[in-house]
Parts: structure tokens; sequence; C-alpha cells
């Protein structure tokens, strides 16, 4: 048996030993399989320390980044299990492998000293919860280094990227009916099948303004719509959603477009993108071929903004008593106001509830505005009888 560390006591053998291993992505999963089994060999340790095997287990999050907060159920169950008490050592082969932000790494050193869990990392036994604060500030510098080399790492990549975009070269895969030639290039897809689908998606928009009815020009004349998915061409039905998605992406203009999102970590650690105006986007024209001019497209995209529902008070003196407080049962979202029923001449307002699945809009609910003000307001009224208020 070997040698037990001396920070290993009795009520830690009576717990879990708890072997945890992480691989950033599955390239690191296919390719890297020494780290893999070099993490897994680390379960025979707690053996060897005299825990039951019983007592013993791997939790993995392979092909999972370190740097996403809570991305990693095999680290989430971990957390969960220490925290009911159940936990009496949790090893890995080197800090970064519990996480690379700063959020995660204290969220786990904050719980493993708050129910005196040991943390074997690169061959030594850590007490956190130890009188010893040197215990629990060697384990934080390690955390430390781990962020500061993550942020490293992704800011030298982010250059890379920056690099090769001023030298023409995409650094994002293509969309659905563009294929990469060479590596940062790209070209139409050659089927063509595919190429008249998507030609045919931007004709007949200019020519009917309406994304649900190219939908319904398709089903009408049994028209497939045909693009590679995994590297086969299949045909499938065309859905009003997937026609925007399509009209609404720069790269059938030929144009390659980059930062039109901003990605931004809150207080609790979670990312997240906004969409970011078009005058901040970079654009780099005639990156490849088109299946639409770009003087084209700009026309596109004025139909489409034309056509948006609008919700609000603002939007035609906002009719709609109800606007902001109607919520769908359903869905358990806020019911939205839009002005596109014309009436006799003039915008009515109307209620509506949809979602987005997949390809297709679901509608939960339209409802003309009257029928559900008028409604309300009789039983509001009813309610506020003088006679009762007296």
């Amino acid at each position: 048996m070997l040698e037990r560390p001396k920070a290993i006591k009795a009520h830690h053998l009576g717990k879990l030993a708890i072997a945890y291993i992480r691989q950033s992505s599955q390239e690191q999963v296919e390719e890297n399989t020494g780290s893999t089994e070099a993490q897994r060999a680390l379960a025979q340790l707690p053996l060897r320390w005299a825990w039951p095997e019983s007592r013993v287990r791997i939790l993995e999050d392979l092909g999972r980044s370190g740097s996403l907060p809570d991305s990693r159920p095999g680290f989430l169950e971990m957390l969960r299990l220490i925290d009911r008490g159940e936990v009496g050592i949790v090893l890995v082969t080197d800090v970064s492998r519990l996480g690379r932000n700063g959020p995660d790494l204290e969220k786990l050193l904050h719980i493993v000293t708050e129910h005196d869990v040991l943390v074997y990392v690169d061959g030594k036994v850590y007490d956190p919860s130890s009188e010893e604060l040197m215990e629990l500030f060697a384990l934080r510098m390690q955390g430390l280094f781990a962020s500061f080399e993550q942020a490293n790492r992704t800011r030298r990549l982010r250059d890379g990227k920056r690099e090769r975009i001023k030298q023409g070269f995409a650094v994002s895969p293509p969309p659905s009916g563009l294929i990469e030639v060479i590596r940062g290039k790209w070209d139409l897809d050659p089927d063509p099948l595919v190429q008249a689908s998507y030609q045919r998606i931007f004709e007949l928009y200019l020519r009917l303004q309406s994304a649900g009815r190219v939908a319904c020009y398709h089903r009408q004349h049994e028209l497939k719509f045909w693009r590679r998915r995994n590297g086969q061409v299949a045909g499938e039905q065309l859905t009003a959603l997937a026609v925007i998605r399509i009209l609404r992406n720069p790269a059938y203009a030929g144009a390659y477009v980059f930062n039109r999102t901003r990605s931004r970590r809150g207080a609790d650690g979670r990312w997240r993108s906004r969409a970011l105006p078009r005058t901040q986007w970079r654009i780099i024209h005639g990156h490849h071929p088109a299946y639409v001019t770009w003087e084209e497209w700009e026309r596109i995209q004025e139909i489409l903004n034309r056509h948006r529902p609008g919700h609000g008070r603002s939007l035609r003196n906002g009719a709609a008593l109800l606007d902001g407080l109607l919520w769908c049962e359903r869905c358990e979202r806020l019911v939205k106001v839009t002005y596109q029923r014309k009436v006799a001449g003039t915008y009515r307002p109307a209620y509506i509830c949809r979602r987005v699945r997949g390809d297709d809009i679901i509608r939960c609910m339209w409802e003309p505005a009257e029928r559900i003000d008028s409604l309300v307001a009789a039983n509001v009224l009813a309610a506020l009888d003088t006679a009762e208020l007296r």
C-alpha cells in the first residue's frame, strides 16, 4: 500500500474520492488519449490509500472547455456531492483541469473549504480547510496562473484571427450553400440543386417581398429546398424562418463580415452576446462568389426592416390597452403587440405570441386587441362599480 499522506484522516476515508477528468475539446479527446488515460489513472491513488473501491468515483467532462461557467455536467455533479457532505477528496492532474476562469475555481475552493474536502493536485494533497493558510493560498495561486494562461491563449488566438482576416481569409466556417475550398476561402456549393435553391430564394423574395410567401410558393409548387448537411445534399421543406435567416446573412452577397456581435461576461460569470449595429461591422466585400449582389442584398434588408412587426406604445399611438401587461400561459412570456392588421384603411393592433422552434416559427396566439381589451375593460369597470365602493 502506498504511504498515505498525513492530511488524509479517517473521516475522509468514509466519504467519496472523486477523480475529475476534463479535456477542453473533442479534438483533444480523440488525439491526446494519453492525457485522458493519465487523468483516469488518478482513481488508483485512493485505492492505495485505503479507500474502498465502492467509494472511488470518476467524473468526466470530455470535450468541455474549462473557461465556460456552468457548462460542465461532471463538474456541477461534483459540486453537488461536495455540498451534500459526501466527498472526502478530489483528485486532478493540475488545477487547470478544474477550470480556467475565476468564478468556477473560487466556487470550488469555497465549497471544499467549507466541507473539509482535500484536493490532490500534481502529486500533492492540499487541505484548504486547515489553519495553515498557505494551503489555500497555494491553490488560489495555481488557479490564478491557470486563468492568466487561458486569457493569454485567448488573446493570442484573437490576434491571430485578426491578422488572417486582414489578409482576406475567413476564420469561421461558411454557412450552408457555401463551401470552404481552401482554408479561409469560400465558394458556392458545387451541387447545382443547392445553387438553384438559394438563388431561387433571393429572386422570389425580391418579387414577392414576403418570407411567408416564398415558403408558400415552394409548398404550392412542390419545390424542395436543397442544402448540404454533414457532407450530403438533401431536400427538405422550406420555412419562413429559414428564408429570413438566409436573407439576413451577408455571406450570400459575397461578403465576409465579422464583428457582428460582442460578448461580455456578466457578474454571474456567464458570457452574453449582443448584436452590434451595422456601423460597427467589419466587411470584406468580394471575399467569395455571391448568390445576390450587395445592392440587391441591401434592398432586401430594407424590405425586411419595413415588414418587421412593431412592438410597444410608441408605434401608431399605441392603441393597444394592455400593451406590456399580458403574459402567455403556455410560453410564460410577455405577449407582444403587432400593428400589421389593416382594417378599413387603418392599422389596428393585435396581441401575438410566437416562438422559434428549429427553422420554424410557432404561433401560440394571435387576437385582435379590441376583443381582449373590451373584455378586460368590462370586467375592470364591473369591479369598480361605485355602488360597491361606497
